[in-house]
């Protein structure tokens, strides 16, 4: 059985389970994130997922988040 546990490096990017246990099943987890106060451009995290009893322990897998800033006085409408 792998007990698995998900970390992000980012407090703006939460993971939904962070944990959880499989004996060889899909399992998803959901990555959301709160573009609030993130600079404009590539703001980048790194989720790890670990199980100290696998043999792979410690697969990490990178993402980013593209923030574009709407020029001065534009709308979405």
């Amino acid at each position: 059985v792998l007990r698995w546990t998900a970390t992000v490096n980012q407090p703006w990017v939460k993971l939904e389970p962070a944990s959880g246990s499989s004996v060889g099943e899909e399992t998803t987890v959901s990555v959301t994130y709160d573009p609030s106060g993130r600079p404009t451009g590539a703001n980048g995290a790194v989720i790890t997922i670990t199980d100290p009893a696998a043999a792979n322990n410690g697969l990490t897998v990178g993402a980013t988040l593209n923030v574009t800033r709407f020029p001065n006085g534009a709308r979405m409408t």
